[in-house]
């Protein structure tokens, strides 16, 4: 004998079927938090694109500090400072104890030229303990952009000293501790330029991870 569906089972298919379809679309749709960590590590494949897209993307859903400034991160990256400066200036006035992103806006300006508008960004710092590895770099920093080699060389071996979170970032203000060292003996050796551009780019990602 068949049995013929009645109007209340094939209700509760149509309802079923739709309910499944909104469940799958919704799953399939990535979230801010997925964007933000995606992003993270297409920065670290050094996928300039695929990491921009993402943090663009992860915006659009949920408005974060840390999302901008590592956007501007990755402008910095591909040589758009200018635009990196202005993506970590809109993430402090987000979160204005970002002590990351003021540390990278001095950077940033510091690497076209703008050293009076980079000591006025890091003079944010000072608000950090006297011991706080940022702190002591951006003191190290803002000594050598005023030509003091010796007070740079100890403020930053300072700062590595006490940085026990963050070797990367270590790692990369070591060489900034080399060339003033060959400074202080009286000649500069600038890094080549790929190797120069590869060490600001880790920089302003090991700084963010501190």
């Amino acid at each position: 004998m068949t049995v013929e569906p009645t109007a209340t089972t094939t209700n509760s298919t149509a309802i079923n079927s739709a309910t499944n379809s909104v469940t799958n679309s919704t799953e399939l749709e990535l979230d801010a938090d997925e964007l933000f960590h995606l992003g993270i590590k297409a920065s670290e494949q050094s996928s300039h694109e695929q990491a921009i897209t993402y943090f663009k993307r992860s915006l659009i859903k949920k408005d974060n500090a840390n999302t901008r400034y590592l956007l501007g991160a990755q402008y910095a990256e591909i040589g758009m400072i200018e635009r990196a400066i202005d993506a970590m200036k809109s993430a402090v006035s987000l979160e204005p104890e970002l002590w990351t992103a003021h540390f990278q806006i001095g950077l940033a300006q510091m690497t076209i030229g703008h050293n009076a508008e980079a000591l006025i960004s890091w003079q944010q710092l000072e608000k950090l303990e006297k011991s706080e590895p940022l702190r002591l770099f951006s003191e190290g920093l803002s000594a050598l952009v005023t030509n003091e080699l010796e007070k740079a060389q100890q403020k930053i071996l300072q700062g590595i000293e006490n940085n026990r979170q963050n070797p990367a970032l270590n790692k990369d203000m070591s060489k900034v501790i080399e060339n003033i060292s060959t400074m202080i003996g009286g000649e500069k050796m600038p890094l080549p330029a790929d190797e120069e551009s590869s060490s600001k780019s880790h920089l302003f990602l090991n700084a963010y991870k501190s």
